[in-house]
């Protein structure tokens, strides 16, 4: 069963339920040499959506979901891949302290990182990210988005 790391609004056990019914989320986990951003809109969101960019030094918080195949595919849909919104890479996460192979989905347009969220998505994401007890300073750092 592949497995994906989820850092955006598929943070919300919801969400993750209502798209993926077989997914089990299986810990939290950190991604190292990449940063957060919010690289593109969405009409559906109204507002900036999650993406990741490479930067030494700076870690993005999510977790580790293990999904079936089908529902791999239709993460495939709902992040766009086919419109060239993201890709989607196969990259390194740590699960306290092993290194695990995992699916990330990667905006694909390149843009300056500015598009503020909805106040909706961004209550998505930091419900998920409460939920799976992401570390208290990096919930801050996603708060902190609400004033973009």
């Amino acid at each position: 069963m592949p497995h994906y790391f989820a850092y955006g609004s598929n943070l919300d056990p919801v969400q993750m339920a209502d798209r993926c019914p077989s997914s089990k989320a299986v810990e939290k986990a950190c991604l190292e040499g990449y940063r957060f951003c919010f690289p593109q809109e969405s009409t559906r969101w109204s507002g900036g959506v999650a993406g990741i960019r490479a930067s030494n030094g700076d870690v993005v918080w999510g977790v580790v979901y293990e999904l079936s195949d089908d529902d791999l595919l239709t993460l495939d849909g709902f992040e766009g891949v086919s419109e060239g919104r993201y890709l989607r890479d196969r990259l390194a996460v740590s699960i306290d302290g092993e290194s695990v192979d995992v699916e990330v989905y990667i905006a694909s347009l390149e843009t300056n990182d500015t598009f503020s969220p909805s106040p909706t998505y961004l209550e998505a994401l930091l419900r998920g990210a409460r939920h799976h007890g992401l570390p208290a300073d990096y919930l801050a750092f996603l708060q902190s988005h609400s004033q973009l």
